[in-house]
């Protein structure tokens, strides 16, 4: 998803975090260098949040993050996230990306005489300049009220945190846990006065709703004297979207994903070349879910990355009998629609390599979507080449031989 960043007269810079409503809400972002506060009950998605918040920032707007971190190891945030397609270690290694753990135990620590934080600081300081970072996470910052008793000189440390996160320039994203009251259990929004987040969860009859709050920003966005209200359709949009993810999601683990094969006509000959795969949802009753009721959730919500797998191993596999035996000057390819965010973290040279070699088919492959990672590629079973438009330079694919000519072809209306 591509976000315009607002400019204008007075405008507050902003840094879009490329998570799918939360641009849309912020009028662009977060804003730019200066620090924001999620808060929430446990169990919220505020760690998730922050996180997307650094990988979409990494792979969509070349921005380095630290993520430092009072409570969850390094190890247990990568195991945790990899579900979503998010290869934390890789981005160590590019150096992209810094994981602390900071391990505060109360048990394990004694106060005595003066004391502020400025080890956090150096550490936190030395992080940023290791990977040149531009994004930073705080998770989650309660911990710190837990392991010390003298919260006067620790929230006295806290403000001074803020102020150094803003004179260093970049943009931060504090979490906290929501407190009896008060959006934090220590009142620390007193000291983010550019954007407060605040996130829930509820459970009303069976039906689970997560929902998001923006607090001292989205008015000012929009000129000073007034209130911005709740708006009940943005409600009904997001369970809209909450049950197509669900059913999305059962039809991937139920393996209900099915594929049209829509024929490709070599314009030359006026032979057909091949078919386009186009992917549908059987549902339980018998009936067919178009696509356009399922891709821009798929794309959104990430569950296009194993959705694609599916469908380039079902088009594969179909199309393993469409060749007959000894004859080599009729290929009937498959065509098989890409979304940029395959691109992202994983080896899918190795996805697509995999498959071609359980079920060999000439694979003809696209990224049909507005991206600048546009790039068609042909694959045969035993070789990957690709033909870059203005695509990214830097993206490699092995190559053994020649990828065969594509057939110039036209094919009626269709999506994915």
């Amino acid at each position: 998803m591509s976000t315009r960043t607002e400019a204008g007269p007075g405008a507050l810079p902003k840094a879009p975090t490329g998570i799918s409503g939360l641009d849309e809400v912020t009028r662009g972002g977060l804003p730019r260098g200066r620090p924001t506060l999620v808060c929430g009950p446990a169990g919220c998605g505020k760690t998730l949040l922050a996180m997307e918040f650094l990988v979409r920032g990494i792979t969509e707007f070349g921005e380095p993050g630290v993520f430092i971190a009072f409570e969850e190891s390094a190890e247990d945030l990568a195991a945790n996230v990899a579900s979503l397609g998010f290869d934390l270690r890789q981005f160590e290694a590019d150096g992209l990306l810094v994981l602390d753990h900071v391990n505060v135990v109360a048990g394990e620590m004694e106060e005595a005489g003066e004391w502020d934080l400025d080890g956090l600081f150096l550490r936190l300081g030395a992080a940023i300049d290791a990977v040149g970072a531009k994004r930073v996470v705080i998770d989650t910052i309660e911990t710190l009220f837990g392991a010390f008793s003298n919260t006067a000189v620790l929230r006295s440390e806290l403000r001074r945190m803020i102020v150094w996160l803003k004179e260093g320039g970049v943009t931060a994203v504090i979490t906290g846990e929501r407190g009896d009251g008060t959006f934090t259990r220590y009142g620390i929004e007193e000291y983010v006065s550019d954007c407060v987040i605040v996130l829930d969860h509820r459970v009303t009859e069976q039906t689970s709703t997560r929902r998001l709050r923006i607090l001292k920003y989205r008015a000012k966005s929009l000129g000073g004297g007034r209130a911005e209200m709740f708006d009940a359709a943005l409600g009904r949009q997001a369970k809209q979207r909450a049950s197509a993810q669900k059913t999305l999601d059962s039809a991937l683990d139920e393996r209900r994903i099915v594929i049209h094969f829509q024929p490709l006509v070599d314009l030359s000959s006026g032979r057909i070349a091949g078919f386009e795969a186009l992917a549908r949802i059987a549902e339980p009753d018998g009936s067919i879910l178009p696509p356009a009721d399922f891709i821009p959730v798929a794309e959104d919500s990430g569950l296009v990355v194993p959705l694609g797998g599916q469908v380039l191993a079902l088009a594969c596999e179909e199309a393993r009998g469409w060749q007959p035996p000894g004859i080599a000057d009729r290929r009937l390819t498959v065509a098989v629609n890409l979304s940029p965010r395959q691109f992202g973290p994983g080896d899918l040279t190795e996805v697509v390599q995999r498959t071609l070699a359980s079920a060999p088919a000439w694979l003809r492959a696209a990224c049909t979507w507005s991206s600048p990672r546009r790039r068609s590629w042909t694959c045969t079973p035993t070789s990957c080449a690709s033909s870059s438009g203005s695509g990214i330079s830097a993206w490699r694919w092995a190559s053994t031989t020649s990828a065969p000519a594509t057939p110039r072809s036209r094919t009626s209306a269709g999506s994915r």
